[in-house]
């Protein structure tokens, strides 16, 4: 795993797969790519500290209302819509 990520060929994987399902493999080099949702609500933490445990289902059901997720098969998914840290990581 070391291997394949310091040598560039995990990424080099992800951009296929990228590829392969339609995307855009320049995202990769360029995040700024991705498409932007309209609204973000930003909640920052009040204390330090970890993170203990996160209620996956909920948090999953929350990012499907606005779109992130299908409830059934044939809906529409926006690729705007989600939950993350808020960082980039390329």
């Amino acid at each position: 795993m070391r291997a394949a990520l310091s040598s560039g060929a995990a990424l080099e994987r992800f951009r296929r797969m990228v590829a392969r399902q339609g995307g855009d493999p320049r995202i990769v080099e360029d995040g700024g790519r991705l498409p932007a949702a309209r609204q973000v609500e930003r909640i920052d933490a009040t204390a330090g500290g970890v993170v203990a445990a996160v209620d996956a289902e909920r948090i999953g059901v929350a990012a499907m209302l606005p779109g992130a997720g299908r409830e059934t098969a044939g809906a529409a998914i926006d690729p705007a819509a989600g939950v993350g840290t808020g960082r980039r990581s390329w």
